[in-house]
C-alpha cells in the first residue's frame, strides 16, 4: 500500500472519529473549525472533480492544466485545514455562515454529479461487454 494513501485513510479515519464525538455531545466543535472544513471539503471535492475530467480528456494541454489545477485545490485544502483557523477575523458573522451552507450545497452536488457520472462509464463498460 502507498504511504500516502495511508496517510490520506488516517486523516480520514480522524474525521470520522470527529464526527461521532460530536454526535455523540463528547466535543464541540468552534465556528472557525468547521467553516474551515467545508472549505476544505469543497476544495478536496474540486480536486476529485478536476480529476476526473484528467482522466476523461485526451487533450494533452487540458491534461496539464487541469493537473496543475488539481495539485492546486489539494494543496489548498490542506492550507485550509491548517491555517485558516488561525486567521484573526469575526467568525460569527452571517456572511461566513451563508459562505459554510452554500459550500456544503456545492460539495454535495459536485459529489453527486461524481457518483453518477462515474456509474454512467462503469455501465456503458458492462453494456459493451455484455454485447461481446
Amino acid at each position: 500500500m502507498n504511504i500516502y494513501s495511508l496517510i490520506i485513510r488516517f486523516f480520514g479515519i480522524g474525521f470520522l472519529i470527529i464526527g461521532l464525538l460530536k454526535i455523540g455531545g463528547l466535543i464541540t466543535i468552534e465556528f472557525k473549525n468547521i467553516f474551515s472544513l467545508s472549505l476544505a471539503g469543497f476544495l478536496f471535492v474540486l480536486f476529485d472533480f478536476i480529476s476526473h475530467f484528467v482522466e476523461k480528456s485526451n487533450n494533452t494541454t487540458l491534461r496539464s492544466t487541469l493537473s496543475y489545477l488539481r495539485i492546486a485545490t489539494l494543496f489548498l485544502s490542506i492550507i485550509t485545514i491548517i491555517v485558516v483557523p488561525f486567521f484573526p477575523i469575526k467568525w460569527n458573522t452571517p456572511f461566513l455562515k451563508v459562505i459554510t451552507d452554500s459550500l456544503v450545497y456545492l460539495s454535495l452536488g459536485i459529489v453527486i454529479y461524481l457518483i453518477g457520472s462515474k456509474n454512467r462509464s462503469g455501465n456503458e463498460v458492462n453494456i459493451s461487454s455484455a454485447e461481446k
